[in-house]
């Protein structure tokens, strides 16, 4: 067999027009196809390309890497044509024999990578294809006599029927052309989404035959990968029968090694975006995240493939004792003992939230461990990053991220309903706020008729408890049939639930979780203003925090608010998972950097933004986290209202959320000091430099001042600050 399995792009453009073009991988730059009975392709349909219906001589699978399209199927012996609408992370598996058809309805490109076998294929590590119709059709090739007796045609309306379409391949359809546009079936009898699960936070998305029948038909199945710069996109694994797998770089890079016969090393090879190679059997593999990170759609020949673990919670150097470890590697027990701990603990990372900020340089200066970002100075924070691992993608290429918030208790809250039962009208929507930045609920509560605020109108708004506690913050914007609430992830659920429970069957009100079909992105920055004028949305420009307008960047449709969720200064900008990648090139066309989750994480820290889990848990009511310009007094009955009126009339408030500037690195949840006796508790840190310091977030009781010394855990010593969200907070008159 030959054995050159290196990365490669697609060598050959089987053909190119204004309908788009298809591109294929073959034999004479990869070689190990023709030896396995492999095949891969590329199809990219532009605006109203449609690839003519066809059937093939292998099975494949094809993943959409960018837009949507629309997919006809009619299986062999059926006279059914089903239709499909598939966006980008969809999968669809292609029987062989199957007719089909490909159309792309959208503005932008669509792209669709094909992987399969071509054990049955004329052409050696090829897909073939049959075209029905067009420059290269069947009916072609049959003379037109034999077509007008087939069909019942006259012999002019046979020659048109076979010479009619004089393109091959793809056609760029006219406008009053139309195909069908909608599925005409459920889509999940035909194509899975893989690209869900990895927003969800799962490092790996694999789709078997168990699970998805089809793929039995067809004996593969199909696989997505994300993984962070320098974490394992892939583990050291192998096949554990005849399987071989076609991985194809989405986006991204990396490094790939695989070891095969005697130990020796097969490949050694960086895999860049839009490279595909072949694993063979049995041989391990491992692959490397580039400082971009990766992200990886595989195929296996197997509809139900087994991989042996070379690392990982289930490796093989897991499972094996410690005298069979000694005896095999030579080494002594305690480095046994090192090697499995070590093997033990998950190399990959946390993927990317969906929703990911950005800020345009000049970010405040703050804490580093060790280096800061050289393009937007954004702060680095190594010790973090080893700890949860994490992913950051921008010019300066930096490393990090935060963790996902914790779960709270349960919320509860009754004001949102109580204004929208009674119609009251009024300024503010009360009871609470905070919304973090890894926000992943967008909640849509539909009524008839709703006057709390004006249309295009927004605010933040709590949800606390019973006594006060503040669970967490949403970020609510009033549109003309709706109140768009953003709230964190570790608390929607309990939200959507509590909010269905205080819905009456009288109530003509409807709760919608649109997290799936949405994008978010936070704009922030002294340029923040710049790049709304620039992209024609500088009206928002100084508008009160919580305005928000529809709009439209490069045909795409988005909704754009006034406030960057951590400051009421810059930007919040939410649009469909469609529009989310053109409107992402858009911003960074303009001068938008990426930020990291980290250092978003330590912005909030150094604007002293409270966050779920961290200073927003049941030990804290929202006076004391600050929160006065979400609460009111003056408005009805609601959850927590008692407990806050007390608080306000008799002076109850015993503590208060301050800024901590700490001589040292600190553990948040370490007790505070003075002389000796507990004033309260550190709940977030950032670190820094020997330059600025170390930063947190801590709850001090009220007899605190600005300037005060405090003492944390173990010596450390720390001075009580303002910080510039919670100066915004104006306590109630």
């Amino acid at each position: 067999m030959d054995l050159k399995i290196s990365p490669q792009k697609a060598d050959t453009a089987v053909f190119e027009g204004d309908a788009g073009g298809y591109y294929a991988w073959t034999a004479a730059t990869l070689p190990v196809l023709a030896t396995a009975k492999l095949a891969a392709g590329k199809l990219v349909l532009h605006r109203r390309g449609y690839a003519l219906p066809h059937y093939a001589d292998a099975f494949k699978i094809g993943y959409v890497t960018q837009g949507s399209c629309t997919v006809g199927l009619v299986p062999p012996n059926s006279s059914d044509e089903k239709v499909v609408v598939i966006k980008k992370g969809d999968a669809i598996p292609v029987p062989m024999g199957t007719i089909s058809w490909w159309f792309n309805a959208g503005d932008g490109a669509a792209v669709l990578v094909f992987l399969g076998e071509s054990s049955r294929s004329y052409t050696a590590g090829m897909f073939d294809y049959y075209f029905l119709a067009g420059a290269i059709g069947v009916l072609r090739g049959f003379s037109t006599d034999f077509v007008a007796k087939m069909y019942g045609l006259s012999p002019p309306d046979a020659e048109k029927v076979a010479g009619g379409q004089p393109y091959p391949l793809l056609v760029k359809l006219a406008g009053d052309e139309r195909l069908p546009r909608e599925s005409s079936c459920d889509v999940g009898e035909h194509a899975f989404n893989l690209e869900g699960g990895i927003d969800q936070g799962r490092p790996r998305v694999e789709i078997t035959g168990e699970k998805f029948g089809l793929l039995d038909e067809v004996g593969l199945s199909a696989a997505l990968v994300r993984a962070a710069a320098g974490r394992f996109a892939a583990e050291p694994s192998y096949s554990t029968a005849a399987t071989y797998r076609m991985i194809y770089v989405v986006r991204g890079g990396g490094r790939v090694q695989i070891v095969g016969l005697n130990g020796a090393a097969a490949l050694d090879a960086a895999a860049l975006e839009d490279e595909m190679f072949v694993v063979p059997p049995f041989f391990a593999v491992a692959i490397l995240a580039g400082e971009d990170g990766i992200e990886l759609f595989s195929v296996s020949t197997s509809a139900r493939p087994e991989w042996g673990q070379l690392a990982g919670h289930v490796s093989a150097w897991k499972a094996l004792s410690e005298p069979v470890l000694v005896a095999a590697l030579n080494v002594s027990p305690a480095l046994v003992r090192r090697f499995k701990s070590a093997v033990r603990l998950e190399r990959r990372c946390r993927p990317p939230s969906p929703l990911l900020p950005f800020h345009v340089h000049d970010i405040p200066a703050a804490p580093s461990a060790r280096r800061r970002c050289t393009v937007c100075r954004t702060v680095l924070l190594d010790s973090i990053r080893r700890r949860i691992g994490g992913f950051f993608l921008s010019r300066a290429r930096c490393l990090s991220t935060s963790p996902l918030l914790p779960s709270t208790s349960t919320s509860l809250i009754l004001q949102l309903l109580w204004k929208l039962n009674h119609r009251k009208t009024g300024k503010q929507l009360h009871m609470a706020m905070m919304m973090m930045h890894w926000m992943q609920l967008i909640m849509v509560l539909r009524w008839l008729i709703f006057r709390i605020m004006a249309e295009y109108e927004g605010c933040d708004t709590a949800f606390v408890t019973a006594t006060a506690r503040t669970i967490d913050i949403s970020h609510a914007w009033v549109m003309r049939n709706a109140i768009l609430l953003v709230v964190s992830p570790m608390t929607c659920g309990s939200i959507a639930e509590m909010l269905n429970k205080y819905i009456f069957f009288s109530d003509k009100v409807e709760i919608q979780d649109i997290t799936n079909q949405t994008r978010m992105f936070a704009l922030l920055g002294p340029k923040s203003s710049t790049i709304m004028e620039e992209l024609n949305l500088g009206d928002l420009v100084g508008q009160p925090y919580g305005t928000h307008k529809h709009y439209s960047v490069s045909g795409m449709p988005l909704t754009v608010a006034v406030g960057s969720i951590i400051s009421q200064t810059g930007f919040t900008i939410m649009m469909s998972r469609a529009a989310a990648d053109t409107v992402w090139k858009a911003l960074l066309d303009q001068g938008a950097i990426h930020m990291s989750p980290s250092a978003w994480e330590t912005l909030r820290i150094l604007r002293g933004r409270p966050a779920p889990g961290k200073e927003l848990t049941n030990e804290y009511n929202v006076l004391e986290a600050g929160l006065w310009n979400a609460v009111s007094l003056n408005k009805g009955c609601y959850k927590g209202q008692e407990t806050i009126s007390r608080l306000v009339t008799y002076d109850g408030v015993k503590q208060r959320l301050w800024g901590i500037q700490l001589s040292s690195p600190a553990e948040p949840g370490s007790v505070i000091t003075v002389d000796g006796k507990k004033v309260g508790k550190l709940t977030s840190v950032t670190l820094g430099t020997k330059a600025s310091g170390h930063f947190g977030l801590a709850y001090v009781k009220r007899t605190a001042s600005v300037g005060d010394s405090v003492t944390v855990s173990d010596g450390i010593m720390g001075t009580l600050v303002e910080v510039p969200y919670l100066k915004e907070q104006l306590p109630l008159q």
